[in-house]
């Protein structure tokens, strides 16, 4: 199980705006020895879902079955795309945060 609590990225556009993105950052509270190779596959396995949910979000988007109610839910669905970050040294880690973005309830 991880802990999950709410994390701020300031990000800095080449025109020199400032935009900041909520996320979510989880952490494996039981993890010892922070290890980049599980929160690499966990991103790895996100990311295929987030493919696989994409195809799924078209299609049932354009499924004339459907009513029309579904198929506006569908194509308000959003697809996370996570972020490990490292803190210290890849091989030596001190911490993993595995972040995803923050969703605003539809």
């Amino acid at each position: 199980m991880r802990a999950a609590f709410k994390a701020e990225v300031k990000l800095i556009n080449s025109d020199g705006s400032v935009k900041i993105i909520e996320y979510v950052a989880k952490v494996r509270p039981n993890n010892l020895m922070p290890d980049i190779q599980i929160h690499s596959a966990d991103a790895l396995m996100y990311q295929a879902s987030a493919l696989l949910l994409e195809e799924f979000k078209n299609e049932l988007g354009q499924c004339h079955r459907l009513g029309m109610t579904y198929r506006k839910k569908c194509v308000k669905l959003q697809i996370v795309w996570p972020a490990v970050v490292i803190e210290g040294s890849i091989d030596d880690p001190k911490q993993i945060y595995f972040f995803e973005k923050a969703l605003k309830g539809l």
